[in-house]
């Protein structure tokens, strides 16, 4: 076997390969060999089957077997020998194989990169200084009154803003169904949270009127008409709070007591936003410093994943198939970027796992699943399966793994504290 290689854009390697005559014949008498041994001809014993019978009933089969076994062995020998370390599986392309002639075929993979990292304890960051005002807490408990509202229907008058309506709903452009008919759904009369165009047509509504309401759909800028159906009408009330709504909701003395225990969680959800910006503050800078090129393969595995995400976002939003299929496009541009800095932020982080000596041990995994299994009241050995049955274990090592990671460069960089 002969073969070169060279360097190309986005981190890749390029294979070209040559495969002697001797080679290839070897190749394919080894594989006729095994199916002569393993297949029924009628009028022959197994393995007595003559090669020319073999090529006529086998012939395709044992070329391609014998041709993915040359590549398969020529590939792997010439990642030993060059010191190559792929990312991923290898792109074969331009094969050519024929029993009596020479074989060749070409490769490209992506390589790990060459991660030439800047001084890490040189970063400068600032750190946001945690504070609860007295107005945190305020907004806090108003969003837990209004989670505690109820509902009561009203009678005998029409729906005006801040009203809840309970309706059935259809949607359609052109004449064409947008959404699948909804049935019994709630709809706010707050423009802030409903179409602007749809609490204006619902205002005035009478329980039991059905009423079409042109809109524009905030998604894609389409020009539909719902036809909306007052099935009831809902008023908000909120309670009082007051010690008895404290102690109803929880194990609080009094309405004092529930504020301060409201004041340290604030806190320390402050402080944990507070470590998550600066650890965002280091790797920007870890980004910006760091000199290597992403391999374009996991670019397009993780561009690809990104816009899964975005998608199935959409349908839970009952956009329908079409419209999405139109912004895939647009989605493949748009997410270019984030995806090139989360495949370089990995390389990265592991560089420094390297230089650093982190390493993920398997009580720490243990540990972590039962962390898990605690916060989901379950046991580790069920939250064991459901990673290995979904093939995620790697990612729960790499999160710790980060952990480790973020843990040490906290401890390296330049922090001073910057006031809000």
């Amino acid at each position: 076997m002969k073969y070169n290689h060279k360097d190309i854009e986005g981190s890749r390697r390029e294979f070209l390969f040559e495969i002697p005559v001797e080679e290839v014949k070897k190749t394919l008498d080894k594989v006729y060999k095994e199916i002569n041994n393993t297949v029924l001809i009628p009028g022959f014993r197994k393995g007595k089957a003559p090669r020319e019978i073999l090529e006529k009933y086998h012939g395709g089969e044992a070329m391609e077997r014998a041709a993915r076994n040359m590549v398969g062995d020529s590939y792997s020998q010439a990642l030993k020998e060059s010191d190559t370390v792929p990312m991923g599986l290898p792109q074969i392309s331009d094969v050519q194989f024929t029993d009596g002639k020479e074989a060749s075929y070409k490769a490209v993979v992506d390589v790990r990169p060459e991660v030439d990292l800047l001084g890490y304890d040189k970063i400068k960051v600032k750190k946001k200084y945690a504070n609860i005002k007295e107005e945190d807490v305020g907004r806090y408990i108003s969003m837990l009154q209004d989670a505690h509202a109820q509902f009561k229907t009203i009678e005998g008058r029409p729906a005006k803003l801040g009203d809840y309506i309970i309706c059935d709903v259809s949607c359609e452009s052109d004449g064409k169904p947008v959404y699948e008919e909804k049935k019994s759904i709630w709809l706010s009369m707050n423009k802030e949270q409903s179409l602007p165009e749809l609490v204006d047509g619902l205002t005035g509504a009478e329980m039991g009127e059905a009423k079409e309401i042109p809109a524009t759909l905030p998604q894609d800028k389409k020009r539909v008409v719902f036809t909306i159906k007052v099935n009831a009408i809902k008023e908000k009330e909120l309670p009082e709070i007051n010690d008895d709504f404290v102690k109803a909701i929880g194990p609080y003395e009094n309405l004092a007591a529930f504020k301060e225990s409201t004041k340290g969680d604030l806190l320390h959800k402050k402080e944990n936003e507070a470590m998550t910006e600066l650890k965002n503050q280091i790797y920007d800078q870890l980004l910006k410093s760091a000199r290597f090129i992403a391999p374009q393969g996991l670019v397009d595995e993780e561009v690809d994943r990104l816009i899964k995400e975005a998608t199935e976002g959409l349908k839970k939003n009952n956009v329908n198939k079409d419209d999405i299929e139109k912004r895939i496009n647009e989605f493949r541009d748009k997410f270019k970027t984030e995806a090139v800095k989360r495949v370089k932020l990995y390389f990265i982080l592991d560089e420094i796992a390297k230089l650093e000596g982190i390493e993920v041990t398997d009580r720490e995994v243990e540990e972590a699943l039962s962390l898990l299994a605690q916060q989901s009241n379950t046991t580790p050995e069920k939250v064991r399966k459901h990673y290995a049955d979904n093939n995620i274990l790697g990612y729960l090592k790499n999160q710790i793994k980060e952990s480790k990671i973020t843990q040490i460069l906290l401890s390296k960089v330049k922090i001073s504290d910057a006031k809000d």
